[in-house]
């Protein structure tokens, strides 16, 4: 598995294909699985990069989970882009990974050709009950996250590996996760997203509301909106209709 160093942590990733590049960032508590799919199909037209982040899949954890945020995130894919040789990318972003595309995209606004933003919001708020959850039992919490009305309706192999993988991710880097979207709130700079921005939701999500996504495309100046009928794993449940989306607004932006 390939391995890079970045800011003495080593983080482990896939990249597949040729062509302009496009990052995969996963979300809490995940792993680049959450976007095989994706990866697989993008794969075939462009060059794609999917990151497992410190301490989630089989990248290293970092020694203090407190620092964790999602500022704290973006600076690490600053340097994971800068270690790989990579400058402009486009930034396909779930959940927490999202977040991590907006912040970086505030932070880099010349870096980023085009902004994919699943599942995810301008602020994540995190129930206390959630937080209690993890606190008690981390890995019976992400368990639950696959049990979804979805996740019914996923390839049960694919989501096992997805799951398997999700496992691995330390618990405390974990929770610092959650943390770190608890405390994400960009409400204020959405003007300053400049770059090509597709948002995509799902009208039963249970995590992430679809209103958050409305509320990005509202906010997001000349962002395009997509929903599909599902819940929070629809980019597993339905990937070929993901996955097309994605690829026609890729090809519109990239040229």
């Amino acid at each position: 598995m390939p391995k890079i160093d970045v800011n003495s942590l080593e983080i482990h990733y896939v990249s597949k294909g040729e062509g302009s590049t496009i990052v995969l960032i996963h979300g809490a508590g995940n792993s680049h699985m959450n976007f095989k799919p994706q990866f697989e199909y993008l794969g075939g037209d462009h060059h794609v990069i999917a990151i497992d982040l410190p301490g989630h899949g089989s990248s290293e954890v970092p020694e203090d989970p407190s620092l964790i945020s999602v500022e704290w995130y973006s600076s690490i894919l600053k340097g994971f882009l800068e270690a790989m040789g990579i400058g402009r990318t486009s930034l396909i972003g779930h959940s927490m990974g999202g977040a991590i595309s907006m912040q970086y995209c505030l932070e880099y606004p010349k870096d980023v050709k085009c902004l994919i933003l699943v599942s995810t919001g301008a602020k994540l708020g995190v129930s206390p009950v959630l937080f209690s959850v993890l606190r008690s039992d981390f890995k019976k919490a992400i368990e639950n996250e696959y049990l979804t009305r979805s996740a019914k309706r996923v390839d049960q192999v694919l989501l096992k590996e997805v799951q398997a993988a999700s496992f691995m991710c330390d618990p405390d880097v974990g929770i610092a996760d959650f943390e770190a979207c608890n405390n994400f709130d960009i409400r204020g700079r959405m003007k300053d997203i400049m770059s090509p921005t597709l948002v995509i939701g799902a009208d039963n999500d249970q995590v992430h509301p679809l209103y958050w996504s409305e509320y990005l495309h509202e906010k997001i100046e000349g962002s395009e909106l997509k929903i599909f009928d599902g819940d929070f794993l629809y980019t597993l449940e339905k990937p070929s209709e993901v996955n097309d989306t994605i690829s026609k607004f890729l090809r519109k932006h990239l040229v």
